[in-house]
C-alpha cells in the first residue's frame, strides 16, 4: 500500500515538474555576484532543488563522520580491548533481585490505588477523589 501510495505521489511531482516546464518556455533573469543569466524557469527550479539536496546531503554526512569520530574517542577512552558485543549482558541473578527488592512487610512507602490510574484528575475539580493513597496506620503519627 505505502509503495503504491509512493508511486502515486512521485508520478503526481512528475506531472507537476512536466506541466510547469512546459507552460514557463520564457527565459527568466538570475542576477548573481558573477553577473546575470537568463534560463527557463524549470532550470532555476531544477537546479535550486539540487543545490538544497546536495547541501541537506552534505550535511548528513558530516554529521555522521562526527558521529563516527566521537564513538572511536570513546571506544579509546574506554580501552578498546573489549570485543564488539552481539548480545546484551547477562540477566541479573535471583540474589541481586532480592537486594533490589525488599520484602513488603519492612517497606514503610505509602502506596498509590490503582483507581489513580482508572480515573482522569480532571474529576478532582469536581470533588470527587481521583486518587486514593493507602498510608499503614504504624506510620501514622
Amino acid at each position: 500500500m505505502m509503495r503504491m501510495l509512493w508511486l502515486a505521489v512521485m508520478t503526481a511531482v512528475f506531472v507537476l515538474g512536466a506541466v510547469i516546464a512546459y507552460y514557463n518556455t520564457t527565459p527568466v533573469a538570475l542576477d548573481y555576484l558573477g553577473g546575470t543569466s537568463q534560463r527557463p524557469l524549470i532550470f532555476w527550479l531544477l537546479l535550486s532543488f539540487v543545490l538544497g539536496f546536495a547541501a541537506a546531503w552534505l550535511g548528513f554526512v558530516i554529521r555522521g563522520l562526527k558521529l563516527r569520530i566521537e564513538l572511536r574517542h570513546l571506544r579509546g577512552r574506554r580501552g578498546g580491548t573489549e570485543p564488539r558485543r552481539k548480545t546484551a549482558d547477562a540477566p541479573p541473578t535471583a540474589s541481586s533481585a532480592a537486594e533490589i527488592n525488599p520484602p513488603v512487610d519492612d517497606s514503610a512507602i505509602p502506596t498509590v490505588s490503582p483507581r489513580a490510574f482508572r480515573r482522569a484528575p480532571i474529576f478532582s475539580d469536581r470533588g470527587n477523589r481521583s486518587c486514593m493513597v493507602h498510608t499503614p496506620f504504624s506510620t501514622i503519627d
